[in-house]
């Protein structure tokens, strides 16, 4: 009985020692959908997050940067501009790696009026609401002034002639009208509507904004200020303060008055965290409006960014600084690769490769930016590669999968084992790159998404 016990015991162990020694084997890629493991994608993936007014502030993670540019830098006359300021502050913010999101004002309160010297003689209107006049005295135009009019839709042809497509540009919101040039004239001492521009000016200034840019993503302060279906995006600038129904004139009321609820799935939304809350939105208890919270305010409206300045400048502690970057990563899209399809080759075919991709954000991601496939050896080096025509923006849909294949011309590449790569090309040269939400990212090599790995057999001798 124990020499039985003994034997059995000894004929395990040598099993044992035979499946130790036996080596690997090499990784099959039999045509079946593999899952991916998720992992969350960085708070700084690019165009989206928080972002701070332009600056360097490196303690909070952010891909963008935000400027405000005076008008009366940009344009001399009617046909003569200056691009040299704005190229300073493009060529500033990407320095660093990020893209730029801006605004041009003309009536910016309590700074130097930027109007256009040769616009001296448009009709003005002074007042002293939100502090106008302590330091500086800006004045409000009258936007329907024929050379008013004629300035402003000059400079934003040749701003779109010059800037559309631009890599060192994010977003662009539509400027030029109103106070901090947000599309409104109010004033807590009067009603002032009336010193908005006509409905025929407002579509007129929108129509060429929508013809001057066709790459650029463009934001509107309202859904319902001379918006009329262009394609264009909002920006809601009483973020977590004045987004939510009810009331009706809030940001999401004034957009579903509109029509405009469901644009987020091919326009982008974006805006500012109301100053007066952005020191203590991201505490516990918060201190946004009953209503009015972070969370809630980002499902309802699928925000892809917003301007938060405290966060940046005095920055949060503790607890407060942790919800801060959630809340940030909370914004805008997040890209997974929930399942991939690889097959072994010969030597010389071509390599078929199939993934399923979802969106795990509130937003799609809004530009199509070059995604590449590529092979890599054992020692990390890209032996092939190629472009697909695959488009990011058709990941729209939170949880729903998009199917993308193609096959990578692998002619050259000699027999062996190679991990499969994807990445999507930041058009900006040192800007981050955007992460895909897998454990796998950067396993292999930086920079790339293991897909996993496909064998290249030789081919049989005749």
């Amino acid at each position: 009985m124990r020499r039985g016990v003994a034997g059995v015991l000894c004929l395990l162990a040598a099993v044992a020692t035979v499946q130790a020694a036996a080596p690997d084997p090499p990784p099959v890629a039999r045509g079946q959908w593999v899952r991916q493991t998720h992992a969350a994608a960085p708070a700084d993936n690019p165009l989206k997050g928080l972002m701070p007014f332009r600056g360097a502030y490196p303690s909070f993670p952010h891909s963008m940067e935000w400027a405000y540019l005076p008008w009366t830098d940009l344009q001399a006359g009617e046909d003569t501009f200056t691009w040299a300021p704005l190229d300073a502050v493009l060529d500033d913010i990407s320095s660093r790696g990020h893209q730029a999101a801006f605004r041009i004002y003309a009536d910016y309160p309590n700074t130097p009026s930027a109007i256009p010297a040769f616009l001296a003689a448009v009709p003005r209107r002074g007042y002293s609401d939100w502090g106008n006049g302590v330091d500086a005295a800006s004045t409000a135009p009258d936007y329907d002034d024929p050379r008013m009019v004629r300035a402003m839709t000059r400079l934003i042809g040749a701003l779109g002639a010059r800037y559309d497509g631009d890599p060192r540009i994010g977003f662009i919101t539509v400027g030029l009208i109103g106070f901090w040039g947000e599309w409104h004239t109010y004033r807590p001492s009067c009603n002032c509507d009336e010193w908005m521009p006509s409905r025929k000016t407002q579509r007129l200034v929108l129509e060429t904004f929508d013809r001057a840019f066709r790459r650029t993503k463009l934001l509107v302060r309202y859904a319902d200020v001379g918006w009329d279906g262009d394609a264009m995006g909002f920006h809601d600038d009483s973020f977590a303060y004045q987004t939510l129904v009810p009331p009706d004139w809030t940001f999401m009321g004034k957009m579903a008055r509109a029509g405009a609820t469901r644009e987020w799935r091919r326009q982008p939304i974006g805006g500012e965290l109301r100053p007066e809350i952005q020191h203590c939105v991201f505490s516990v208890p918060t201190c946004a409006p009953p209503g009015q919270d972070f969370a809630t305010s980002v499902q309802v409206t699928h925000a892809s960014w917003l301007m938060d300045y405290f966060t940046f400048r005095w920055g949060h502690a503790g607890g407060d600084h942790d919800r801060a970057v959630a809340a940030s990563r909370s914004l805008g899209y997040e890209l997974f690769v929930s399942a991939v399809k690889l097959k072994d080759r010969k030597a010389g075919q071509d390599v078929p490769v199939q993934l399923r991709m979802q969106n795990r954000g509130v937003a799609p991601f809004y530009y199509d930016w070059p995604v590449r496939v590529a092979l890599a050896d054992a020692s990390g080096r890209v032996v092939a590669s190629a472009a697909t025509t695959w488009k990011l923006t058709k990941v729209v849909d939170p949880g729903r999968d998009t199917t993308f294949k193609m096959k990578l011309r692998a002619d050259a590449v000699p027999p062996g084992v190679y991990t499969v790569l994807l990445r999507a090309e930041n058009p900006l040269t040192n800007g981050k790159p955007l992460v895909f939400a897998n454990a796998a990212w950067g396993e292999d090599v930086a920079g790339w998404l293991s897909l996993g790995q496909v064998e290249l057999r030789p081919s049989r001798a005749r």
